[in-house]
């Protein structure tokens, strides 16, 4: 995974829009970069991975290695999270469409908590399904807490990149702060530290007569209930 190709391999062998079609019950969208569409900084014009076995494959060549490659694969037991309801199958997918790229996937699978995320956290998790609820709408909440500094979890050292999101997080100006987080948003796409695959939108309930009530981007820990109120009926 330290090479490039592979990586790109990876990406092109990942059959995401069919996980997003089948499992997000019609509240998923196709991620096509890291940050989702409602945060400053999402990029108009990022490089895409649309499912490509052969091209995997000739990626994998590429890089000196011969087919099938083996790769350890891991997914978490007893979960269930907004960004993939059911591990389990999101994995099933996904193993099956890198087998058919070239890829010789082993599989792994451990409890949530605490022996996935420990090994996740890490590295010793060579591909693994992951995601991020927001804690606040902020770009650097996403970006920050993954790429502004090395961590073993990715196994990633990019000094541009880490220095690109340090200025973003630092500039006070709304427009320039977009700009830079887009370039960070471009770049990621380029590197491929992780291959996005689903941006989700939460599932809320409520009663009738409710009204002003507004999604926030960050989620249920964020809305504003300043103007939600019960209607007459």
């Amino acid at each position: 995974m330290n090479k490039l190709l592979v990586r790109q391999a990876v990406a092109y062998g990942l059959d995401r829009a069919a996980v997003v079609r089948s499992f997000y019950g019609g509240r998923g969208q196709l991620a096509d970069q890291f940050l989702p569409p409602i945060f400053v900084g999402h990029a108009k014009h990022v490089k895409r991975y649309p499912y490509d076995p052969a091209r995997s494959r000739a990626l994998l060549r590429k890089a000196g290695l011969k087919l099938p490659v083996k790769v350890d694969f891991w997914f978490p037991t007893d979960v269930s999270r907004p960004y993939m309801p059911d591990p389990k199958r999101n994995f099933g997918v996904f193993a099956a469409s890198l087998g058919r790229a070239g890829f010789k996937v082993v599989p792994h699978s451990a409890p949530w908590s605490p022996d996935y995320i420990q090994t996740l956290m890490s590295g010793k998790a060579q591909l693994y399904l992951a995601g991020w609820l927001a804690d606040l709408p902020d770009p650097d909440n996403f970006f920050g807490s993954h790429f502004r500094t090395y961590l073993p979890q990715f196994g990633f050292r990019n000094p541009k990149l880490f220095a690109l999101l340090d200025r973003a997080d630092a500039e006070p100006n709304l427009g320039r702060r977009a700009r830079l987080y887009e370039q960070a948003s471009r770049l990621i796409m380029k590197l491929l530290p992780i291959v996005p695959y689903v941006h989700f939108k939460y599932a809320v309930a409520l009663r009738r007569n409710v009204i002003g009530y507004v999604t926030d981007a960050g989620g249920p820990i964020n809305e504003s209930f300043a103007n939600v109120a019960f209607a007459s009926r």
